[in-house]
């Protein structure tokens, strides 16, 4: 299966966060959207990414291993699209193929076989993947996507603590020097062994 991560309509909406990067490189927590997305997928090689004309060159520049708007890079196999403002938390999704998961209004994903791909990819590619996502089963889904610039900042103490965890290392392992307090327990603050910390 391949993977199209996709910037939709909304992505004016951010401006002018998003005018120099695309939805999916808006920093939410510790990582970007597109991090997020890549680690729920087990870190896939075959992504296509899918961004604004004007920024393609410079998203190729970023994401050497991607392809960048060439969605003919997706015929031959199934492909799933994933909407780039979709804040990925680790959430158990179990996605048919020719299905299509909302959050609220927002198409978050969508699944289709093969023999769908080039019906989605030829012309215009937002519209036609909204179309094949109202015809295929569609479903709904308890997540968040971004609709709003000022939303990865209301959430990001909440981002934030998730990234902690799923980040798993903990515990003072760098140099220490001087008297440093730590106020709360010590196993929620991670200092990398190759850190120093100075009063």
């Amino acid at each position: 299966m391949k993977v199209c991560i996709f910037e939709d309509e909304k992505v004016v909406d951010f401006f002018p966060i998003t005018m120099t990067r695309a939805t999916f490189e808006i920093r939410s927590g510790r990582t970007l959207l597109l991090e997020k997305i890549l680690d729920f997928l087990g870190n896939p090689s075959e992504v296509c990414l899918y961004v604004r004309d004007y920024l393609a060159p410079v998203v190729e520049m970023r994401y050497p291993n991607f392809v960048v708007n060439d969605l003919n890079f997706l015929k031959g196999d199934d492909a799933l699209f994933i909407n780039g403002r979709w804040l990925c938390r680790g959430e158990k999704i179990d996605i048919g193929t020719d299905e299509a998961l909302y959050s609220d209004d927002n198409l978050v994903m969508l699944k289709i076989s093969k023999d769908s791909v080039e019906k989605v990819i030829e012309g215009n590619f937002l519209e036609n993947m909204r179309k094949m996502a109202e015809k295929v089963g569609k479903d709904t889904l308890k997540t968040t996507v971004y609709n709003w610039p000022w939303e990865p900042v209301l959430m990001n103490k909440e981002v934030l603590k998730y990234d902690f965890e799923r980040f798993g290392k903990r515990g003072l392992h760098g140099k220490i020097l001087g008297k440093i307090e730590i106020v709360g327990d010590k196993e929620d603050v991670y200092i990398a062994p190759t850190a120093k910390v100075y009063p």
